[in-house]
């Protein structure tokens, strides 16, 4: 049996599928409720919400029925985009965690749950592991009158949020600029437009009516071509795409080019709030070209693994604001412990605003090949036969850099190579795959996801 549910970003699968059925999550709610009242001690106070999946008002429910065998309070929240609810745990003492059901960049038939502790920041792998020894114990569930749990409704979270957002930024910031916003059908479908329309914006929209079905569904931070065609089309000052939860953000200049979480951290060092930050937080897959710029600006990148929740710690531990991932999660630590893809794109206005770059220039990108495997196991890339193939990759890039890792929420492994020679990052790449698949006797094909193919420009 496998032992583990949580990958980076919580658990994610798809619905109907273990641990996302009737049975398995009860027994799961079941196993956060006794982490939580070993954590916190009895009756905890939790935020619940969810993004717009149709698939999270039953997991909601399964989920809830065995959390309430303890005497836990879960104050729902509906629909809300993830930072809310990290926002809502870290300003009210009362909470003592939240739960967030989302399957975040995910299409529709996958769904997933974060946990949050009451410090605001994605549970550690130490919690991660109690929750699922919980889960893998049979422990009978007896249903106690006298130590049932309780519901509460938050009906205007949303409300609440825009409000809180908007007191960081100067009334009338946006007064005059054109912006297009793509909402992905998800969570930030109603909050975001009214939040850049509150800041003086004109606001375009995309994608803002969710069916339970269309959630990132060709559109959003995974599928910018319609928010780019938007762009050239209309003539807007900037675009932002977000993710189905609202803790990604992409953005898009007036022309059309797409620049991801690197480049937002590379302009976000221009703004006044973070300009005298000397250490920067990305990952193991942040562009080297990226890391070469930074130098420059005598400023040093620290790299983690993927994942936000290692961004977050980095910051922690170095005591520094400013880091994030390539895929589009920014940590302002300053504002809160993890990625809020609205807050992160009005920052980015800010700066824009100032510095008057609207061509969105960043730095010289090395070229960066990212493939994926479908796979049937997660085989130790450590262990033969995967160890030597890697190593052997890696040799053949002196100058370049090879990064192997699994998926945290899909069944996928992903290949990325990196070199100043982009025929040699690719050709490694492709070789790499195919001997993988070869060697695991796996079926199907590689997938290319770069999705940055443009010129380098400077800032």
């Amino acid at each position: 049996m496998n032992q583990q549910l949580f990958g980076t970003d919580g658990i994610r699968a798809r619905v109907g599928q273990s641990p996302l059925t009737l049975h398995e999550l009860s027994k799961l709610g079941y196993a956060i409720g006794q982490w939580l009242i070993t954590k916190y001690g009895n009756k905890p106070y939790i935020f619940l919400a969810h993004d717009t999946r149709k698939s999270c008002h039953f997991i909601k429910t399964a989920l809830e029925s065995g959390l309430l065998l303890h005497p836990i309070t879960i104050c729902d929240a509906c629909a809300l985009p993830t930072p809310a609810v990290c926002q809502f745990v870290t300003e009210d003492n009362q909470l003592n965690a939240g739960i967030i059901i989302t399957a975040s960049h995910n299409l529709a038939c996958d769904n997933g749950i974060k946990i949050i502790n009451s410090d605001g920041i994605k549970i550690n792998n130490e919690d991660t592991k109690i929750i699922e020894s919980y889960f893998y114990t049979d422990t009978p569930t007896v249903v106690n009158n006298e130590t049932l749990g309780s519901l509460e409704q938050n009906p205007i979270a949303d409300m609440e949020y825009i409000d809180t957002i908007c007191s960081y930024f100067e009334e009338g910031l946006l007064e005059g600029k054109t912006i297009v916003l793509d909402c992905a059908y998800g969570s930030t479908a109603l909050c975001a437009p009214l939040i850049f329309e509150e800041l003086g914006a004109k606001v375009i929209p995309l994608h803002i009516a969710p069916d339970g079905f269309n959630i990132n569904k060709k559109c959003g931070s995974t599928n910018t071509t319609v928010l780019e065609q938007t762009m050239k089309n209309q003539q807007a000052d900037i675009g932002f795409a977000f993710d189905g939860d609202g803790d990604r953000l992409i953005i898009i200049n007036k022309n059309g080019l797409k620049q991801d979480g690197d480049d937002i951290l590379a302009l976000l060092t221009q703004h006044p709030q973070y300009r005298k930050e000397t250490k920067i937080v990305g990952t193991v897959l942040s562009n080297e070209g990226f890391n070469s710029w930074l130098k420059t600006q005598n400023k040093q990148l620290i790299r983690t693994n993927v994942g936000e929740k290692y961004v977050a710690e980095e910051l922690l531990k170095h005591k520094t604001t400013l880091g994030g991932e390539t895929s589009g999660h920014i940590v302002l630590s300053d504002y809160l412990p993890c990625s809020d893809a609205i807050f992160t794109a009005l920052r980015i206005c800010e700066v824009i605003i100032e510095t008057q770059n609207w061509n969105l220039k960043t730095f010289n990108r090395y070229p960066q090949i990212n493939l994926t495997v479908p796979v049937n196991h997660k085989s130790p890339l450590d262990q033969q036969p995967l160890a030597e193939l890697i190593e052997d990759a890696k040799q053949q890039l002196p100058q370049g850099r090879l990064i192997v890792r699994y998926s945290g929420t899909e069944p996928l492994l992903r290949i990325t190579t990196e070199d100043k020679d982009k025929d040699l990052a690719e050709y490694i790449a492709q070789k790499l795959a195919e001997q993988i698949q070869c060697k695991l006797n796996i079926k199907g094909k590689t997938k290319c996801l770069n999705g940055l193919k443009r010129k380098s420009n400077n800032l």
